[in-house]
């Protein structure tokens, strides 16, 4: 495998520029050049990064789908923060059993895929 390659599965290097670039702003933040007075209204957005981030890195199916989870999950904690079409946490709650149900349905898909090609 070439090194470019063993790099791009490193999800350390993602998380390491994601706490450089939040610690780098919240030190900015401190000393008055850079005000986040919203910065926790946005926050979520990071995770739906980290997982768009994922999802481009991801090589199988399995991958894919717990990048789709983390995006799920910060895109609804950020619609639950900012309370987009009314939905605050008690109101959304249930779109987390809709999601875990769907994830439950695509690890048995995507199992049943892979020991299906494994025999063939």
């Amino acid at each position: 495998m070439p090194a470019y390659e063993r790099q791009r599965n490193h999800p350390e290097i993602t998380w390491g520029i994601i706490l450089i670039a939040v610690g780098a702003a919240w030190l900015l933040n401190n000393i008055g050049v850079l005000p986040l007075q919203n910065f926790w209204s946005y926050w979520p957005l990071l995770i739906v990064l980290y997982g768009i981030i994922r999802l481009f890195q991801s090589d199988t199916w399995e991958q894919r789908g717990h990048a789709f989870w983390i995006v799920f999950v910060g895109a609804w904690l950020y619609i639950s923060i900012q309370e987009i079409w009314g939905l605050g946490f008690r109101q959304s709650w249930p779109l987390l059993l809709v999601a875990w149900g769907i994830s439950v349905l695509w690890r048995t898909f995507v199992t049943q895929q892979r020991m299906k090609s494994e025999k063939e």
